[in-house]
């Protein structure tokens, strides 16, 4: 199979995987003269596609537009001086049916569309294919002129044939799509799946001429991004700056070529990950030069056992640093909202309060036991009670440190927030309710 017809196959859709399966099914099987001559009806070709091992309807379908496809390029290729090899010879199948003699085709013919009936092979050959097709443009739209009074752009229309689409499919969408150039398509969808739902909407039911309205999409939306990079990355941070995230995820699907937004997490993760440890080696700066000294000592006491187990917590410990930095990395008003109701709620428990009950008992007998002495009881009690199973949860640590950084926050937020202020005012009253001081 020369680089031609594998390229023919390859814009189709075909995998390197199923080229194999034709060449190893029919050897003969070499130009793009080949092909357009080894069938000579869709039929046909649909026939020639099973016998070589295209199973699946999209497979066969594939095959009976690079058939249709090659069969537009031969009648160039006649006037060129180029005489295909002997056709491909296959067994006829029981079920073929007689080569068909005539084909309807759609014509324009001023402004009306009109059937023509061709008669023979050679009639068919001298019809004009979608990219030999000239008009002279009535208008424009975005841009890109129009020959059909009310129609799409010359643009679009080529792009959905040479994608694919029938005629007739062409003709539907013309009446139905809203995008009227290939600049209002790339803007029409925002993923693969939605560009398929969108030629539904317009009436293409089959799922094979579906997914062409995709890929015809996909062109133009690459196109568009391409022509228009350097506003695009401009106004990615304009968008980061006014927050919208719906749309940063969209421009995000496109720039990497990705069709679900889930695509984008191994992007996101990688990021938060490079961004972490950089801050973590950032902090830790000073104590790696410490454990620098530590580990040969270390090692010269106990072993290089001792060394790779302190290596392993070390990697441990950087690891949960990283994530506990990535968690509060997102960490919102919301976000403290969320935190703020499990504190409430685990601090109004029956279990709390009568902790808080019985540890308030214990300084009835003692004589002026310091203020500070009795609120850092207090805070004990809360991080043994309650905050040391939420801390975690929201990027802290579940000890006195991380509830000295969660209160850092409260106090920050509580700036911006006049809810988080009454927010924490509520969870004071629910734990300072039951001490008398």
């Amino acid at each position: 199979m020369d680089g031609l017809l594998r390229a023919l196959f390859l814009d189709k859709g075909f995998t390197e995987d199923q080229l194999d399966t034709i060449e190893a099914q029919d050897s003969e099987l070499r130009h793009v003269g080949d092909l357009a001559a080894g069938a000579t009806s869709e039929d046909d070709a649909r026939v020639w596609a099973e016998e070589l091992g295209l199973s699946s309807r999209v497979s066969k379908s594939r095959f009976v537009r690079s058939w249709i496809e090659a069969r537009s390029q031969g009648s160039l290729s006649l006037d060129a001086g180029y005489t295909p090899s002997e056709p491909a010879k296959r067994a006829p199948s029981p079920v073929q049916e007689p080569p068909v003699e005539s084909k309807f085709v759609e014509e324009e013919l001023a402004d009306d569309w009109n059937w023509v009936k061709l008669s023979s092979q050679a009639e068919m050959a001298m019809t004009p294919t979608p990219q030999q097709e000239t008009r002279v443009a009535l208008s424009y739209i975005d841009g890109e002129p129009v020959s059909k009074p009310g129609g799409i752009s010359d643009m679009l229309r080529s792009s959905l044939r040479s994608h694919g689409l029938t005629s007739i499919e062409v003709s539907q969408m013309e009446q139905t799509l809203e995008a009227r150039s290939c600049k209002a398509l790339a803007t029409a969808a925002s993923t693969f799946e939605s560009a398929m739902r969108l030629a539904r909407l317009c009436g293409i039911q089959s799922k094979v001429s579906q997914e062409n309205f995709a890929k015809a999409w996909h062109q133009a939306a690459a196109t568009m991004i391409a022509l228009d990079g350097g506003k695009k990355s401009k106004q990615l941070v304009e968008l980061v700056k006014d927050e919208d995230w719906e749309a940063c995820t969209k421009l995000l699907m496109q720039r990497c070529q990705v069709s679900k937004p889930k695509e984008l997490l191994p992007l996101l993760r990688g990021l938060l990950q490079q961004v972490a440890e950089r801050q973590r080696l950032k902090v830790e700066a000073q104590s790696k030069a410490e454990t620098a000294k530590v580990l040969p000592t270390l090692a010269s006491l106990y072993g290089p056992e001792a060394v790779a187990e302190a290596e392993k917590s070390t990697a441990m410990a950087q690891a949960e640093w990283r994530y506990c930095w990535m968690v509060r990395s997102f960490f919102t008003v919301r976000t403290l909202a969320s935190l703020q109701a499990e504190v409430l709620n685990a601090y109004e428990a029956e279990e709390f309060q009568a902790a808080c009950e019985a540890l308030n008992k214990t300084w009835v007998n003692v004589d002026r036991m310091p203020l500070d002495q009795k609120m850092r009881a207090i805070e004990a009690l809360c991080l043994e009670n309650a905050l040391k199973r939420i801390l975690p949860r929201y990027g802290f640590k579940p000890d006195a440190d991380g509830m000295a950084e969660m209160k850092q926050v409260v106090t920050e937020m509580s700036k911006l927030d006049t809810e988080v202020r009454r927010r924490q005012m509520l969870i004071t009253a629910a734990v300072m309710k039951k001490f008398k001081l």
